[in-house]
């Protein structure tokens, strides 16, 4: 195998990952997280969040430690927010559809089937860009996997999660994306 640069760290998925984080909270707040063979609270969250009966969850994205650490003067709020779980590593590849349906499903892209910003459609001559991706392959089909909101919500603990405003430049319309990594059955209007 061949030896990664020193500036980059394969995720070890069930450790302190962006996949660890949601599971974590959600631990936390009585939800019986299933991960597969992964645990549910890596991090320890459970115990750093004693008693809370509420609980947010930001993601920046692109905003990484490296990033915080030297701008922290910029941020002193972000940067005093590394504890308890320390620096986390994001799943590989970092794409932004990748590093969304990790945090919300709590799995790595290999458990989830988001594995970049485009992805070849088995079967069929085209690929699917997962930042434009709607309907086309069905998203509960494509990645069946419940997320943690959902999850959450099927043990009678409320959970809330909102895609962002924009995404490059874009509003972004509601499809398979912000279904897999928000939710895992289609919201009603």
């Amino acid at each position: 195998m061949t030896p990664l640069p020193p500036d980059l760290a394969r995720p070890d998925y069930g450790t302190a990952t962006l996949a660890d984080v949601l599971p974590g909270v959600a631990a936390a707040l009585g939800v019986p997280v299933r991960r597969g063979d992964l645990p549910a609270d890596p991090l320890g969250l459970t115990a750093a969040l004693a008693g809370a009966r509420r609980v947010a969850v930001l993601l920046v994205d692109g905003l990484g430690a490296d990033l915080i650490r030297r701008h922290a003067d910029l941020a002193p709020v972000l940067a005093a927010l590394a504890t308890p779980a320390g620096d986390l590593t994001a799943p590989c590849p970092s794409t932004t559809p990748v590093s969304l349906t990790t945090l919300g499903t709590g799995l790595p892209p290999g458990g989830h089937g988001v594995l970049g910003f485009v992805t070849d459609v088995p079967g069929e001559d085209r690929a699917l860009d997962h930042t434009k991706w709607r309907d086309d392959p069905d998203p509960d089909t494509w990645a069946p996997q419940l997320t943690v909101f959902a999850q959450a919500a099927a043990a009678g603990v409320p959970a809330t999660g909102r895609r962002p405003v924009r995404l490059h430049g874009q509003r972004p319309e509601p499809g398979g994306l912000p279904r897999r990594h928000l939710h895992r059955h289609r919201r009603r209007r």
